[in-house]
């Protein structure tokens, strides 16, 4: 029930480019699959997680802050903060011992983590380090929806969380690498904000307007961007844990003419399908409602994985930390590159191999 759309190679002057369009199912509410309401979400993992923690396979902590790893002898333990309801406030604890920890908190959170460990194992609270984070250049634009005006005063059928279709394309015109775009309208936080602006009374016929926007964010290849900057230092002073500071250098990376160009000649040529007309500075109106003001999406790369690693914060294949041995780093940060594309399912994929080989080693 889906519709995807292949192109054989365009020629547009000097460009060539191959694109895939397709309807993104889990943004829609689409009649026909009754496994997914409208209320829904295919992706959600609260019924597995409770039963692993009902049966035991689990222990799930709460209101816990991981600090470090640390290496004793027979394994390794978690370090971490727990805040308590009572008058005590933070405590600090040790886990049980463990025989390997697997870390995904997120590329930032996760960089933390591993450098205090290092930090600790090396004694180096002195030292400022420094990781680089890539992250996906990312271009906004904004189109009318022709098709709705017919209806334009029924109730829109698809879930405003979500978009509705998304545009892969390969183009010579982004260094040879695929591009990511998803297409949709605006979220109701989005929504609700715009309309704060607003008296009251305007409230109705600014909702149908925005009903008849629809908007494109694309994301190309990390490659095509200056890397940023993540440091790391600590202010021990008398506290038996110093106070972790992280300070972000983001780099401000601009769109390049012929990246923009290429998003907005393939969605042109599928007018017919999309029924999506640009409007004039909609790339300036996008921008206004973006909260990224510098123009990354996708973090990670700060912890990556080397045939041979370098440093101790590298990882080999395995996801295994150089520094660390038993810790591995299962999310975005063990990435060398990020793709210009939706990487939510890569990381799992990714995170699966390396329990995967883990336990196929070890366990079998």
């Amino acid at each position: 029930n889906e519709e995807v759309y292949i192109d054989k190679k365009s020629h547009n002057s000097s460009n060539i480019w191959s694109s895939f369009l397709g309807r993104a199912r889990i943004g829609r509410n689409n009649n026909q699959v009754s496994v997914v309401g409208e209320e829904e979400n295919i992706f959600t993992p609260e019924e597995p997680l409770s039963n692993w923690i009902s049966n035991g396979f689990l222990n799930y902590f709460s209101n816990c802050n991981v600090l470090y790893i640390d290496k004793v002898e027979k394994g390794l333990i978690l370090v971490y903060e727990r805040s308590s309801n009572e008058s005590s406030g933070i405590t600090i604890e040790s886990s049980n011992l463990y025989d390997c920890v697997f870390v995904c908190a997120g590329c930032i959170n996760t960089t933390a983590i591993v450098d205090m460990s290092l930090a600790r194992i090396s004694n180096s609270w002195y030292k400022t380090s420094q990781y680089f984070i890539h992250s996906c250049p990312i271009h906004l634009n904004a189109y009318l929806d022709i098709s709705s005006f017919s209806n334009i005063f029924k109730k829109s059928n698809h879930n405003q969380d979500l978009c509705d279709y998304f545009l892969e394309i390969y183009s010579q015109a982004t260094g040879h690498y695929w591009s990511h775009t998803q297409i949709g309208t605006l979220n109701p936080v989005i929504i609700n904000s715009v309309l704060r602006i607003f008296p009251q009374l305007l409230h109705s016929l600014i909702r149908l307007f925005l009903r008849q926007l629809y908007f494109s964010i694309s994301t190309f290849h990390s490659n095509l961007s200056t890397p940023s900057i993540i440091s790391c230092s600590y202010d021990k002073q008398s506290q038996q844990i110093p106070y972790q500071n992280i300070k972000i250098e983001e780099t401000v990376n601009s769109i390049r003419f012929h990246w923009k160009k290429i998003i907005n000649d393939v969605i042109w040529s599928k007018r017919k399908s999309l029924k999506l007309l640009p409007i004039p500075l909609g790339e300036f109106v996008a921008n206004i409602l973006r909260g990224n003001k510098l123009g990354g999406w996708h973090y990670g790369g700060t912890l990556p994985m080397r045939d041979n690693p370098l440093n101790d914060h590298d990882c080999f294949p395995s996801g295994e930390l150089k520094g660390l041995p038993g810790v591995y780093i299962a999310d975005a940060s063990t990435f060398p590159t990020i793709p210009g594309s939706t990487v939510a399912l890569l990381t799992m994929v990714n995170s699966h191999r390396i329990s995967r080989q883990y336990t196929e080693k070890n366990l079998f």
